[in-house]
């Protein structure tokens, strides 16, 4: 299970930065980084998250929990292993059920 600290470092890495660019951007101390990159380190506060995930342009959420697969990730993923008959009755009723929230908003 990854911890904040390989998400960091991943992201950091894919970013082309250094430990110290990141500190320098963020304001987070190299040593805090590499605490938690190191793992020696596992609960900052909420606000060095922030600072971290914004430099590395990214949410908090994907910085604390990883690359998580999203909801539209998901449901693509579950539509290719069905077959064609099927895909398509889910599209038709996507579309449908779109039509009525739509049609609903323009009845407020």
């Amino acid at each position: 299970m990854n911890h904040i600290g390989d998400n960091i470092r991943r992201m950091r890495e894919a970013a082309k930065l250094s430990q110290q660019e990141l500190a320098d951007k963020s304001g987070v101390s190299k040593a805090q980084i590499s605490r938690l990159e190191n793992g020696t380190q596992k609960n900052p506060q909420i606000q060095t998250v922030i600072a971290i995930a914004t430099e590395l342009g990214t949410t908090i959420e994907e910085l604390i929990f990883g690359e998580e697969p999203t909801a539209t990730t998901y449901l693509s993923q579950a539509l290719q292993n069905l077959p064609d008959e099927d895909r398509k009755a889910i599209k038709k009723l996507i579309k449908v059920w779109i039509l009525m929230v739509q049609s609903e908003k323009w009845e407020e």
